[in-house]
């Protein structure tokens, strides 16, 4: 399932899945998505090791912006995920 995290002023949308589990860990997809004339810009990571998956639109320097984002609201994101997300984000 897709939760929604937050959503910033010019429209980005901060979304996050489910805990996944591999032979590596657990692993949490983190996505950015912000709309432009042409559809939208995204970036995919994966926490805990901040990995980008894929993105489209962002510069280098917006992709560490995210990053950093993403690694400073890592612990509420981890904890959502684990209690299903419902309780604070909206499914999607």
């Amino acid at each position: 399932m897709k939760y929604t995290y937050v959503e910033f002023a010019d429209g980005t949308l901060v979304t996050f899945n489910d805990i996944r589990k591999d032979k590596n860990g657990e692993h949490i997809d983190v996505y950015f998505e912000r709309p432009v004339d042409t559809g939208f810009d995204y970036l995919q990571i994966s926490l805990p090791d901040l990995d980008t998956a894929s993105f489209y639109g962002y510069s280098e320097a917006e992709i560490e912006d995210l990053k950093d984002f993403a690694a400073d609201n890592a612990a509420l994101i981890w904890e959502m995920a684990r209690e299903g997300g419902d309780h604070l984000a909206n499914a999607v």
